[in-house]
Order: structure tokens, then C-alpha cells, then sequence
């Protein structure tokens, strides 16, 4: 079963020694177990070639830096640990470049209250089917705004003509998520 994905997004290409030490923390672990194994790649800025750029200026207003290259990451599970792993794996890669998260979705989250992941799931299937984001964003809203560090917000219209969002967060938010009892990624 595919799990979560997320990348960290840098301001520049990886020099050897970057990918050296990318390629330490993707090793498979000695026990799945106790590490769920992440994959990842580093994807250079001439990946960006075609893509809708709006969203670079909005990361440099935010976060202080234009996007150059990123680092794609995916779990390859989805059980809590893998998207405990992923969490911590992109944490310490965004520390480690000075980059920032994006968490590919919209961190929907309610009460504040632990929810199993099949909730989340099935909750943001249900949501992404039939509303807009202005209609269900009010509790994220404030849950972002009481967090330590910094959560940008990206709006983007669906096929469907909705507007939807994703979110790109600093590593002082990443680190106060994955403290919170109500923690996942986005898959």
C-alpha cells in the first residue's frame, strides 16, 4: 500500500557531499520495523521547467528564499510509524538544507483530539469530493496560527473548479507536529 509523500523544498542543487548524505538517511534500515523505510530522490530546478511557478514567490515572501531544487519523499507504508518516519526524515533534511516542507495536501485537522489515520483519510476523501476549502478551513486555520513556526497556505483550483489548498511548512512547525498527538502526513 502506497503511504504519504512530502518533499523538501531548497534553494539550491546538491553538491556531492549533499547526496552522499541524502542517500545515508534513505538507507534501508537494519529493522524495517523500528525505521520504515523511506524512499526519496533529489530533483534538481530544471525540474521545475514547465510547472505553474505563482507559488515560488509566495515561498520567498514566506519563508525567505526562491525554490532552486527538492528533495521528493514517500513512505512506503501507511501505518502511523511510516508517516512518523516521513515526518522525521523530512525534518531533518530541511534542517540539515535549509528548506522547507511541503506537505503535497492540505493539513486537514479538527479538535486537536488523536484520530486514527483511516479517519484522516476517509475524512479527506470525503471533503476533497464535495467542498471548497473556504468551507471546511476555519478549525485548520486556527490550529496553524497556534503553532509554533510558519505554515504557508496555497490555494489551487481543482479540475472540478473548487478551491483547494496545500501546505509548505517550516522546520520549527514540522518539529511541533510531529510533538502533536493528532500527527500524520498527507497521503
Amino acid at each position: 500500500m502506497a503511504g504519504p509523500t512530502a518533499s523538501v523544498v531548497v534553494s539550491r542543487d546538491p553538491a556531492a557531499e549533499d547526496l552522499d548524505a541524502l542517500r545515508g538517511l534513505l538507507d534501508p534500515p537494519a529493522d524495517p520495523a523500528a525505521a520504515p523505510p523511506i524512499s526519496g530522490r533529489w530533483i534538481t530546478g530544471a525540474s521545475y521547467d514547465g510547472e505553474d511557478l505563482h507559488w515560488f514567490d509566495d515561498v520567498a515572501r514566506c519563508f525567505g528564499f526562491l525554490p532552486r531544487s527538492r528533495i521528493l519523499l514517500a513512505a512506503e507504508g501507511d501505518r502511523p510509524e511510516d508517516h512518523r518516519r516521513l515526518g522525521e526524515v523530512a525534518l531533518d533534511l530541511a534542517r540539515r538544507f535549509g528548506g522547507v516542507i511541503n506537505l503535497h495536501g492540505a493539513l486537514e485537522v479538527g479538535s486537536g483530539e488523536p484520530v486514527s489515520l483511516d479517519q484522516v483519510d476517509d475524512l479527506l476523501a470525503r471533503l476533497e469530493e464535495r467542498l471548497d476549502w473556504t468551507e471546511v478551513s476555519a478549525p485548520t486555520d486556527a490550529f496553524l496560527r497556534s503553532m509554533p513556526g510558519r505554515v504557508l497556505t496555497l490555494p489551487y483550483e481543482t479540475m472540478d473548479r473548487r478551491t483547494w489548498v496545500e501546505h509548505i511548512c517550516d522546520a520549527e512547525f514540522m518539529a511541533a507536529w510531529l510533538r502533536h498527538p493528532g500527527f500524520h502526513m498527507i497521503k
